[in-house]
């Protein structure tokens, strides 16, 4: 019988989300922009990278219910901190 981790579903979650973050961007810089398109999507994709690493480090607090509004503040304040690195 194979062994659970308790982390191992939270990991291959993070391991596709970043694959997934990294295919998008290398096909999206195969295509011609213009340098507002360009200002858009560091933009979006600070806020994404943000979201999801705010998102997994308030996982990471609490359980139950107050695993879940620190999940989502984590998520929120990683998107703003995100945009405010990629300069929006």
């Amino acid at each position: 019988m194979a062994r659970h981790y308790e982390n191992e579903d939270l990991t291959m979650k993070i391991v596709t989300t970043v694959s997934l973050i990294a295919v998008i961007g290398v096909l999206q810089a195969c295509a011609p922009v213009t340098p507002e398109q360009q200002r858009a999507r560091n933009c979006a994709t600070g806020a994404i990278g943000g979201a999801i690493a705010g998102g997994v480090i308030g996982n990471q607090v609490g359980g139950g219910t107050g695993q879940t509004i620190a999940t989502a503040a984590g998520a929120a304040a990683g998107a703003a901190a995100g945009q405010n690195v990629a300069g929006c």
